[in-house]
């Protein structure tokens, strides 16, 4: 069954207000917004590498203790992007840190409390940075 999947294509989240969303995953993030085949005005979309993030409007919305989603930036990028985002003034729920697996990581939340892992990318599924050889 596993030669089947292909990966994630896709993470969805659930925020009550499309326009505070855009000015966050936008303007924060600087994430780039893609076509969105449904036109209902209750999403929108963002590509990510050769993933998606969906950002769906739901009025009621109910966070799931530490679930969140991981953005992957290149190694040598890291530090100028956690300095853009920082820059920016919207609070981090937990502030740029060396991890045991090498790997550096900071943590935010969405205005609509979805966190957002940010990381160094990894050179492989094995977890090595990718700037190491």
């Amino acid at each position: 069954m596993k030669e089947h999947i292909q990966g994630i294509d896709h993470v969805m989240v659930t925020v009550g207000d499309l326009d505070t969303a855009r000015k966050f995953y936008e303007g924060i993030l600087g994430l780039e917004e893609m076509e969105c085949p449904i036109k209902d005005g209750k999403r929108v979309w963002y590509k990510i590498g050769d993933q998606q993030l969906h950002v769906n409007l739901q009025k009621e919305h109910y966070k799931a203790g530490f679930c969140h989603f991981a953005i992957a930036i290149e190694a040598h990028k890291y530090h100028g992007y956690a300095k853009i985002v920082s820059d920016t003034g919207h609070p981090l729920s937990a502030e740029s840190q060396q991890f045991d697996d090498g790997i550096y990581r900071f943590f935010l939340d969405d205005p609509f409390d979805n966190t957002i892992e940010i990381h160094q990318a990894y050179k492989n599924t094995h977890h090595v940075r990718s700037d190491e050889s």
